[in-house]
């Protein structure tokens, strides 16, 4: 990121304190509140479609019960989202990537994390990758994963923008080595692995940072001096607002 901008602020799992997690409704208010975009995970189903959800399991956040990877979608999209979050939400739907690609057709960036480990022979990447070129969002669709092997198989199908997700443990040297290797467009650390030397030697090698999850105002201000591509925060209105009186 250059002097003088701020970072992109991206909603995680939308406005999910305001809204169902990972929802049509979330995604929706989290541009209302001034995010740049937002950052969703996907699941596949047992028939290969990408549905929105954070957790393997359905309990946290549907009414239903089990792996998510055991139901097809006409099953999933049956279930109540939104009840367990607030009544108001009741009735909330699950949705695919495609739908909540259709909903963020104006956000500035839509970072997709790949959760979990497809059953093989759906095709799941190709399906996915044809998601994101039918909504005509290319160009603001990032890539991430814990792991690599699913970044690799993008890769490989023609996406350049990409990123690995990493947890505190990970020190700068490993992870700009990896990213380096397999020519990422950016690294996703936990937010104590954020410093200023990681993002610095991140930038040499022109791989933007962008942390999580970064809750403290001041804990933003901070990173956002580190020049940090962006942020994902559960508090985009805030940090947006934090960032703004920053500069």
């Amino acid at each position: 990121m250059a002097n003088g901008e701020r970072p992109l602020v991206l909603a995680h799992r939308g406005a999910r304190l305001q809204a169902p997690e990972n929802t049509v409704p979330a995604f929706l208010l989290a541009l209302e509140l001034g995010a740049d975009g937002v950052e969703l995970d996907v699941r596949a189903t047992a028939d290969g479609v990408a549905v929105c959800i954070h957790d393997g399991r359905l309990e946290r956040t549907t009414n239903g019960r089990g792996p998510a990877r055991q139901h097809v979608w006409s099953e999933l999209r049956a279930l109540d989202a939104g009840g367990w979050f607030a009544p108001a939400f009741r009735g909330t739907r699950l949705c695919t990537l495609a739908e909540a690609l259709a909903a963020l057709r104006d956000a500035r960036l839509v970072n997709v994390e790949l959760k979990g480990r497809p059953r093989s022979g759906h095709g799941w990447e190709e399906r996915i990758v044809q998601n994101v070129q039918e909504s005509g969002m290319e160009s603001r669709v990032l890539f991430s994963s814990f792991q690599l092997t699913p970044l690799l198989r993008l890769k490989r199908l023609g996406c350049t923008r990409l990123a690995w997700l990493h947890g505190p443990g990970v020190p700068w040297q490993v992870a700009v080595a990896v990213a380096g290797l397999l020519h990422l467009e950016g690294l996703h650390p936990h937010r104590r692995a954020c410093t200023a030397r990681y993002v610095r030697e991140a930038a040499s090698r022109g791989i933007r940072v962008i942390p999580w999850t970064v809750n403290d105002l001041a804990e933003a201000r901070r990173l956002a001096g580190f020049l940090v591509a962006g942020l994902i925060t559960d508090r985009p209105a805030e940090v947006r607002e934090a960032l703004r009186t920053h500069r």
